[in-house]
């Protein structure tokens, strides 16, 4: 396996030593990088200092972590159904097997609630996570109204690392990174694999192209952008699994076959606050986590055209921190602590994701000058947006909680993190079908070749279709 990506250095000996990293001289630091960076108001989540780089101009983000972008989730972890699959050459039931076995590796926490009916009440392996006592009232009075709101909801299902008493601490400073290694990241599966000598890691390495051979053999060129003058050479395989995130992915494909555009898809992403005006006791938040605390969605039907995903969580003090400090400058860290004591506990964030055929008429174009990217949402996204939050409004009436509507704000297209589609498996002239290779003994194995994007996180389906086109190639 070659990866650049970056191994902690002067951080590891925090890490081992599990020194809290959110006093405020760390928080400086970190809040100095994001506003350098640009970012608007949700921040761009750090592990252990270190922060995601932007592509180009966009609010796209890559990882040169050991681990990439799994470092920096939310950890949300949910399979797709039937109904996401049904423009796929792939169906459930050919990919049941593959989320099992990824579960025989990973912790995904959840419950016996509303949301096992919608994804399958086999999705999770480990109990859910506590959490404060005005979230279950929160998934409570969702439910109520479910069978005319449509609007279910229930314990988030999160891929964590560990759990019983050396697990989760319910610091509730996810955002920084996970201190404790409780948040799941791929580097821990990696290692696994390692250690059971079924993969053999090459750091510091990147692959720029590749070639089929006339032996039927594939040759790769690969730099090492490190090391002196950035050292260049070449390797030669029986196979190639190219699994480098959606964007570089196809950045690599782009290279080895001349193909200069592709098609891409995002999920458009809108943050929405919401107030509790009921009781809330002080020492529920005492220990929670600042990950996802409810897991909803609405379920098509009434104008809604496809599932639509919300993830709600308590405003941290991290939020607190970024949103007050890029307000009020340093004067803001000193209100965040106020305001995380008072308004912190009654007020929460939204996170509302759309299917990805909102993006449908959006592009990634290679050339000189690097990746350029232009995502277009189709006409009726606004719309079909106002219909959700209203919606959900209207299905919390009347118990205590109030969705501010007219603080509703877009992610910038591009900001979702949640993005695929240049190659779609079974649609385009690059990957004709399911066993997704580009040519004989090349196979893309990522988010790059899913047909559609649906509204929840699709890691849980990239690892599990990864592991199914490994499975039957490594078979032929």
């Amino acid at each position: 396996m070659f990866d650049i990506g970056r191994k902690l250095g002067g951080m590891s000996a925090v890490l081992e030593g599990r020194k809290p990293l959110w006093d405020r001289p760390v928080y400086r630091s970190l809040h100095k990088g994001i506003r350098a960076a640009g970012q608007g108001w949700v921040p761009a989540k750090s592990f252990m200092g270190d922060t995601a780089r932007s592509y180009s101009s966009h609010p796209i983000y890559r990882s040169d972590m050991y681990g990439g972008l799994s470092k920096l989730w939310g950890a949300s972890f949910l399979p797709f159904t039937a109904e996401d699959l049904a423009d796929w050459p792939i169906s459930g039931p050919e990919l049941a097997p593959y989320y099992d076995k990824l579960l025989s590796r990973i912790r995904v926490t959840g419950a016996d609630d509303a949301l096992s009916g919608y994804f399958g009440g086999t999705a999770y392996n480990e109990r859910a996570l506590d959490r404060p006592e005005v979230f279950r009232r929160l998934e409570q009075a969702i439910n109520a109204r479910s069978g005319e709101t449509s609007f279910i909801a229930g314990n988030p299902r999160l891929a964590v690392a560990n759990s019983g008493p050396d697990g989760c601490t319910y610091c509730g400073h996810c955002f920084y990174g996970c201190y404790n290694r409780s948040i799941y990241s791929a580097d821990m599966t990696i290692g696994a694999l390692e250690a059971e000598g079924k993969l053999r890691y090459v750091p510091g390495k990147r692959m720029l192209r590749f070639k089929r051979l006339a032996s039927g053999r594939v040759e790769i060129d690969w730099e090492e952008p490190e090391s002196a003058g950035s050292k260049r050479g070449t390797d030669v395989f029986d196979r190639i699994y190219v699994a480098a995130g959606c964007i570089e992915s196809t950045r690599i494909v782009s290279a080895s076959l001349g193909v200069a555009t592709f098609p891409i898809r995002e999920n458009p992403m809108y943050q929405v606050p919401i107030v509790y005006t009921g009781g809330v006791r002080a020492e529920d938040f005492g220990r929670h986590i600042a990950l996802i605390n409810v897991l909803a969605g609405r379920l098509p039907g009434a104008g809604i055209e496809r599932y639509a995903h919300i993830q709600i969580y308590p405003i941290n003090v991290y939020l607190w921190n970024h949103a007050l400090s890029k307000a009020f400058g340093s004067t803001g860290l000193r209100l965040s602590g106020l305001a995380q004591r008072t308004a912190g506990k009654h007020v929460y964030m939204m996170l509302f994701y759309l299917h990805g055929d909102y993006s449908k008429d959006s592009s990634l174009t290679f050339g000189d000058g690097g990746e350029r990217l232009s995502f277009v949402y189709r006409d009726g996204t606004q719309e079909q947006m106002r219909l959700l939050v209203d919606g959900f409004a209207q299905a919390l009436k009347g118990t205590g909680f109030h969705v501010l509507r007219h603080f509703v704000e877009p992610l910038a297209p591009g900001g979702s993190y949640h993005y695929g589609g240049t190659m779609p498996m079974g649609r385009s002239g690059l990957i004709r079908d399911s066993g997704c290779s580009v040519t004989d003994g090349i196979y893309v194995t990522d988010s790059a070749v899913f047909p559609s994007i649906p509204a929840q996180n699709h890691s849980f389906t990239i690892m599990a279709n990864a592991y199914r086109v490994a499975e039957r190639s490594l078979a032929l």
